[in-house]
């Protein structure tokens, strides 16, 4: 507590937050869809892992070992991002990118062993692009102010 002419107040009551802008609230609810989108990406990497996913080789103990590596890595990154990504913590920006460029190599890079999904690939180079664009914005008015 501290005593401001004569009047006890908490700290919490001295600290006043900035005022945000249009971009850091719009790059808020971005990194909150994201978020989501990671959460149902965790069911399906789940639904594999404990064998509900319908599909031939989709249960852990059938799959081929570099499914079972991948699976058990982005089973584990996709939620740790979604609630980093939704609480907007520069960690959850960084387990992010690394399970954004995990499944990336897998399907692009590594498709002999992953099959291609082009899909998953751009909507990952899109959503790369649109955090590039966001933090570039940052920089961009950091600088002019």
């Amino acid at each position: 507590m501290c005593r401001r002419a004569g009047i006890y107040m908490s700290y919490i009551e001295e600290i006043k937050p900035a005022p945000r802008t249009m971009a850091e609230i719009a790059f808020v609810w971005f990194l909150r869809l994201l978020a989501f989108c990671f959460i149902g990406f965790t069911l399906i990497y789940w639904m594999r892992v404990s064998g509900y996913y319908q599909g031939a080789n989709w249960r852990f103990d059938t799959m081929s070992p570099p499914w079972q590596t991948a699976s058990a890595i982005l089973s584990v990154l996709m939620p740790v991002s979604a609630v980093g990504l939704w609480s907007t913590q520069s960690w959850g920006q960084v387990v992010w990118t690394l399970s954004v460029f995990t499944e990336i190599i897998m399907y692009a890079w590594l498709s002999n062993y992953f099959g291609a999904n082009p899909a998953i690939v751009w909507f990952h180079f899109a959503t790369i692009a649109i955090y590039l664009g966001f933090r570039g914005w940052f920089i961009y008015s950091a600088k002019k102010a």
